[in-house]
């Protein structure tokens, strides 16, 4: 890239940053119907509910809210877990620090599964969980704790999560303290700078409402919108960082006087995703040893795009086959 282009790519960046800061798109919130409280978490569905079948429950990270899973109509994981012929759940985490203080990782799989039983109880069957980012670690730990049958499925997306692979981010993660949301969202972004940088230029060239434009202000909204973790899950999630990971990492994280099995009673599906920088596919097969009955595939995409890509219909296709082995 000669001076000229250079100049122009970066005239064209500033572009995208302005009209970014411009927009006057805004994210219209669904409406839901909450079906289930503990403490500051929620567990939601779409009032106007589709499927009505097996109850499927979404589970996003302790850090980026629970918007991902439902975040456009044109581009909702619920939506279209719904047209596969599902009920879909959405599990909000909250997001009062005072409240996560008191609370491990532990915690929040055994209040997983205590949801899970009240679905099993309201609907005459397990749910199946959908786990992203952190919060497949949770549903990993909800079905360790499961000696009553309570989780009929997993789905894990992106599993495991380990933000040392981030350059700089090392050092940040194995010092104590305070895992901030805003500093983890900068170190993506610095790691990428360059694509970063690349797709507010592209948004720039963009014109008017097109579902492009919307999905880019949105999922830049949203990972503006995170909460910080305590202390203590800062610690819990620095242990699950800094190398290829084995089964025993992921069972050190969860553990706790509920968990009362080593291995999955239910059937798994991982799914890899080609293009995630969080949690690469070499660190993801070092989970496979002892998880039980698993499928492994792999989706060429990136780490939201299972969720609202192009490829979460590919993902509530696995939710189906997971459904369909937990009944034979």
């Amino acid at each position: 890239m000669d001076e000229g282009d250079a100049r122009a790519w970066w005239s064209g960046v500033m572009t995208g940053l302005y009209r970014y800061r411009d927009e006057s798109f805004s994210r219209e919130v669904p409406v839901y119907e909450e079906r289930w409280r503990e403490g500051e978490s929620v567990l939601f569905c779409r009032k106007e509910e589709g499927g009505g079948g097996r109850p499927v429950v979404f589970v996003p990270s302790l850090i980026n809210g629970s918007a991902i899973g439902d975040l456009l109509p044109e581009r909702s994981f619920m939506r279209s877990v719904e047209g596969g012929g599902f009920s879909s759940f959405l599990m909000d985490w909250g997001c009062s620090l005072l409240e996560r203080e008191g609370m491990g990782l532990e915690d929040y799989s055994a209040r997983l599964l205590r949801v899970c039983g009240m679905l099993r109880e309201a609907y005459g069957e397990s749910p199946l969980l959908v786990g992203h980012c952190l919060g497949s670690v949770l549903s990993l730990g909800a079905g360790l704790r499961d000696e009553g049958g309570e989780v009929g499925g997993i789905v894990l997306l992106s599993l495991p999560w380990d933000l040392t692979s981030m350059g700089g981010m090392r050092d940040f993660m194995v010092s104590r303290g305070i895992l901030r949301h805003a500093t983890i969202r900068d170190g993506f972004l610095c790691r990428h700078a360059v694509l970063s940088l690349e797709r507010f230029r592209r948004f720039g060239e963009g014109a008017g409402e097109d579902l492009e434009m919307r999905s880019f202000v949105a999922v830049q909204d949203w990972l503006s919108e995170g909460y910080d973790l305590s202390e203590r899950l800062s610690d819990e999630v620095r242990g699950m960082c800094g190398h290829v990971f084995g089964f025993g990492d992921l069972y050190g994280a969860v553990r706790g006087e509920g968990v009362v099995r080593e291995r999955l009673a239910c059937p798994c599906t991982l799914v890899l995703a080609r293009d995630d920088e969080v949690t690469p596919p070499s660190q993801s097969l070092g989970v496979l040893e002892r998880m039980g009955d698993v499928q492994v595939v792999t989706l060429p995409t990136g780490h939201l795009g299972m969720v609202m890509g192009r490829y979460r219909e590919e993902t509530v296709n696995l939710v189906r086959s997971t459904d369909a082995r937990s009944r034979c």
